[in-house]
């Protein structure tokens, strides 16, 4: 039986880093899952720069009345094929979690603009070939939202991704390339996966958070991990223990583990300015945050084990903090600048 693959994907920790460091990129990208990685599963890393050749490639044969850029770091690797089409970079869509829930659930997104900005953009720009680009689509549902927001007819629309998911998440629910195309949007892709036989973890979700190097909020994260282990295998009556103890921590350690989460009210302030796009409502008396660290995710714990945190807590913090390093936001000179527009820069939809 073929094992499950756990993809670690480098985009948005790759394309703001000088290539200069990618070198070392790599190398702590392969240390962090030597210690990491649940040999239950075939863990890879998905180096974002062939696939993004590849679409680059493909994006040059046609034209945009706008590019909207929800990455916020590929414009200058387009501004060169699209030198007379506008291309923005300041939409962003950050997925909303309930930080003091055991589940961390998702409940919408966080828009970097408001309801008068989107607007503005939307009185400003060409918005009847739109072309909509991201690193990784998985759900679609970012994209969706961003159409929306802007209101954008979906059969116009153009939806690029470094990498995009082919596959589904159940009988009755297609992935993110499925969905768009059943909402009459053209999809392309420098490289596609498949879930449910993929699955993936952004690597900047694994360091991009100020204490994550500190191995005291480590401490924290193995004793999370304990317990969401434990909860797999637990009566029901244990279960809502488990989970009670889970959110406890998650509150009580809430400045330690989520120092930029927001309360109740404040989101509902945010969402009054459309900064906020929540699909079942705000919790009461709850605190959200955006992009968590994946170590706090259920879904991450599920393809960890504690034994192997608590085993190599020293070197994967040291990892952690050498990563922060070597990837925090540089100017790129135009002479270390990649050019992206390669020999390959013509395939489409290569599969991984």
């Amino acid at each position: 039986m073929n094992k499950q693959r756990i993809l670690w994907f480098q985009d948005s920790a790759k394309l703001r880093t000088d290539p200069r460091d990618w070198g070392r990129l790599d190398v702590l990208t392969r240390r962090l899952i030597q210690r990491v990685g649940h040999p239950d599963f075939e863990n890879l890393i998905v180096d974002p720069i062939s696939h993004l050749q590849a679409l680059q490639g493909e994006l040059s044969t046609r034209s945009f009345s706008t590019i909207i850029d929800l990455s916020g770091q590929m414009q200058r690797q387009l501004v060169d094929i699209f030198p007379q089409t506008t291309i923005r970079g300041d939409l962003h869509l950050s997925r909303v979690r309930v930080v003091s829930s055991p589940r961390v659930d998702g409940i919408g997104h966080f828009v970097s603009l408001g309801t008068r900005q989107i607007q503005s953009l939307r009185e400003s720009l060409d918005l009847s070939q739109t072309l909509f680009l991201d690193d990784v689509g998985w759900s679609g549902r970012t994209m969706i939202d961003a159409a929306r927001l802007l209101g954008v007819d979906m059969e116009k629309a153009t939806f690029a991704f470094i990498t995009a998911n082919m596959g589904n998440f159940g009988p009755d629910r297609p992935g993110g390339t499925r969905m768009l195309e059943q909402a009459g949007a053209q999809v392309l892709a420098g490289s596609m996966v498949q879930t449910p036989q993929d699955d993936g973890f952004h690597l900047v979700d694994f360091f991009d958070h100020p204490g994550l190097g500190r191995t005291e909020v480590f401490d924290l994260i193995i004793h999370l991990q304990s317990l969401r282990e434990r909860l797999v295998i637990a009566d029901e009556t244990s279960k809502q223990s488990i989970e009670r103890e889970i959110k406890d921590i998650l509150t009580v350690q809430r400045e330690t583990l989520f120092p930029k989460a927001i309360g109740t009210q404040e989101m509902k302030m945010l969402q009054s300015e459309g900064k906020v796009v929540a699909q079942n409502g705000l919790n009461k008396n709850s605190f959200f945050d955006r992009n968590i660290p994946n170590w706090l995710m259920p879904s991450f714990s599920r393809r960890v084990r504690q034994q192997q945190l608590r085993e190599h807590k020293t070197e994967i913090c040291e990892t952690i903090r050498e990563l922060q390093e070597v990837s925090r936001e540089q100017e790129v000179s135009h002479e270390t600048r990649l050019d992206f527009v390669g020999e390959n820069g013509r395939l489409k939809r290569e599969r991984m």
